[in-house]
């Protein structure tokens, strides 16, 4: 059975995945887009930097060769946040998955052009009035789940 943190990490890696795998063209492969994925590589949370690449890494072997994957590492501060989000830009990065951390999330939303989507992997559902997409699963969504659960089982 899985714990807690075990269950969240494996969450996180498939909701990254799926945001790769969201952010593919239907496109010629000549058509290339650009996904910057702001990820802990260093900081309190580093240990799920690599679990998250991994994640990404695999989704973008699964499309059409369209998608390029550029990792960023985001720490857990905000300010090394505003440096990934900067380098993005500068790489061309049609959309932003990442980072894990709702103070990092929020200041970044502040900060992204018109057009460019910010999905987040926090589980904070009070993100989702910042403009970006939040991607985690939420203690309601969690809630929910567990009443429809219990409901079924009497």
């Amino acid at each position: 059975m899985l714990d807690r943190r075990s269950f969240l990490t494996c969450s996180a890696g498939t909701l990254l995945a799926l945001g790769v795998g969201a952010c593919a063209t239907t496109d010629t492969p000549q058509t290339s887009r650009t996904v910057a994925a702001l990820l802990p590589m260093t900081g309190s949370a580093a240990k799920l930097g690599p679990l998250l690449e991994a994640a990404a890494r695999n989704q973008v072997a699964r499309t059409d060769g369209s998608t390029r994957l550029e990792l960023i590492d985001c720490g857990d501060s905000i300010e090394q946040a505003e440096a990934a989000l900067a380098r993005a830009l500068e790489l061309d990065a049609q959309a932003v998955i990442g980072p894990l951390f709702s103070p990092q999330t929020a200041h970044l939303a502040t900060l992204m052009p018109g057009g460019i989507p910010l999905f987040s992997l926090s589980n904070d559902s009070a993100l989702a009035g910042t403009g970006a997409y939040v991607f985690g699963v939420t203690a309601t969504q969690s809630v929910s789940a567990i009443t429809r659960y219990a409901r079924r089982q009497g």
